[in-house]
């Protein structure tokens, strides 16, 4: 746990902060899995416990994997436009000015408090796909999102 520990120290803290969260989702389905293997003794209750500690898992440590390999991008970029959903008004995509182009990215995450002129920053794996959609950049997805000060 200390290598490991000592290792994610040195990520950025939005890529830390999924990283310990995919591995408390995994501890979490652990402890149920536990809870549940004792308690009702059937492997067809504590199966869907097992599957989703190992993914959750899987996911953290491919996360640390990418980030220790250096697989991971930083896009860092000014917000241009924030389009929201119709009823809720929470924001579901972000433009953003990267240079000279336009970068759009669909959010996944809550991100609240959005608003045109704030420094974003998204942590992008290497092997994201990204396409063209009228002269703007469509993110395909990101791993982690920062969103910094005006």
């Amino acid at each position: 746990m200390g290598k490991l520990w000592r290792l994610m120290q040195r990520f950025p803290p939005p890529l830390r902060k999924q990283a310990l969260l995919r591995f408390a989702g995994a501890g979490a389905c652990f402890c149920l899995l536990l809870l549940v293997a004792v308690w009702y003794r059937q492997p067809k209750l504590w199966f869907p416990f097992l599957v989703m500690g190992v993914v959750s898992s899987g996911s953290g440590a491919l996360l640390v994997w990418r980030v220790d390999q250096g697989k991971v991008l930083a896009v860092e970029g000014v917000c241009r436009e924030v389009e929201s959903t119709l009823f809720r008004r929470r924001p579901k995509a972000v433009v953003m000015e990267c240079g000279d182009r336009l970068v759009k990215v669909y959010l996944h995450a809550r991100v609240r408090n959005l608003a045109v002129g704030e420094r974003l920053r998204f942590y992008v794996a290497e092997s994201a796909s990204v396409y063209e959609e009228d002269d703007v950049l469509v993110l395909s997805g990101y791993l982690a999102v920062e969103v910094g000060k005006k």
